[in-house]
């Protein structure tokens, strides 16, 4: 059984080098991309990420805005779901693109070391993931609500309780595992009901979601095109959820391997040799070479 006392923040440094890889020494070997840099041109070209923040604003905002403002045009019943779920989600896109925005500008500013670098761009990478997370639902909700309906969408709800403890929460465990070389996972009485439940009486439920959204449409207020193609739309919300969990695991994984970069900093520098112009930058490390 897993014990309470192992902490995943709570490692020794000795610990956490069964998880902190020798490549993050490296700017290359972080594989961050330019956010990791010492180098403040290299950073610079960070800015084009701000692109990103543009993209998901016209998709999550300016997008259903201009679809709920056209409603009275009756376009499709799909674009008047988007539109209203855009509407709902409205400021929690702004909050992510503002937050992702901001944290892309700041990145200019010189950080103390590598380390500080290093685990700003883990945050950088982290803010990314929940602006394309968030970013996308008024799409891919609008689209499921407007196939399967309110009934169905519910209960792929449920699914994703079970799919994020599958997908993530699972990396996250065996991330702890590798740290405290636990062999066992405890699983909670209650999350085993759940998954049980899922698994036995999910698939059920959500077919005859369905087909009541498409024949006696009970708790539905609207009618909808009913083709193949619409039929596919339906699973849009699922399969973007399957796809975040997965990554949002691995993002997650890569924030604690920073973490215990930057928690023992100096320990990893001796360790992993680290030398003043990677540590400081180029610029820096000169200066610091001519005061001697």
């Amino acid at each position: 059984m897993m014990q309470t006392k192992n902490k995943l923040f709570g490692a020794s440094f000795e610990q956490s080098k069964r998880i902190v890889p020798r490549r993050f020494a490296t700017e290359d070997g972080a594989q961050m991309g330019v956010s990791v840099s010492m180098n403040f041109w290299k950073r610079a070209l960070g800015l084009v990420g701000l692109m990103f923040s543009a993209l998901f604003y016209m998709l999550g905002v300016s997008w259903p805005d201009g679809i709920r403002q056209s409603v009275q045009n009756q376009q499709s019943v799909s674009s008047v779901v988007v539109g209203d779920v855009g509407y709902l989600l409205r400021y929690l896109v702004l909050a992510t693109i503002i937050l992702f925005s901001a944290l892309i500008i700041l990145n200019l500013i010189p950080k103390l070391n590598y380390a500080f670098q290093l685990l700003y761009a883990t945050l950088i990478l982290i803010a990314f993931f929940c602006l394309c997370f968030i970013g996308s639902l008024p799409f891919s909700v609008g689209l499921t609500i407007d196939a399967f309906g309110w009934i169905a969408f519910g209960i792929q709800l449920f699914f994703c309780v079970f799919l994020f403890k599958k997908l993530f929460l699972y990396q996250v465990i065996l991330l702890k595992n590798e740290l405290y070389h636990n062999k066992e996972v405890e699983i909670k009485d209650w999350e085993s009901t759940i998954s049980k439940l899922l698994k036995k009486y999910g698939g059920i439920l959500l077919g005859l979601a369905i087909l009541n959204r498409w024949t006696f449409k009970f708790g539905e207020n609207f009618s909808a095109n009913t083709d193949l193609g619409n039929f596919l739309l339906g699973f849009v919300f699922i399969g973007t959820i399957c796809l975040f969990f997965f990554v949002g695991g691995l993002v997650f994984k890569n924030f604690i391997r920073g973490f215990y970069f930057f928690k023992y900093r100096q320990e990893y520098r001796e360790d992993f040799n680290i030398t003043n112009e990677q540590w400081y930058g180029k610029f820096r490390a000169r200066f610091m070479s001519n005061q001697k």
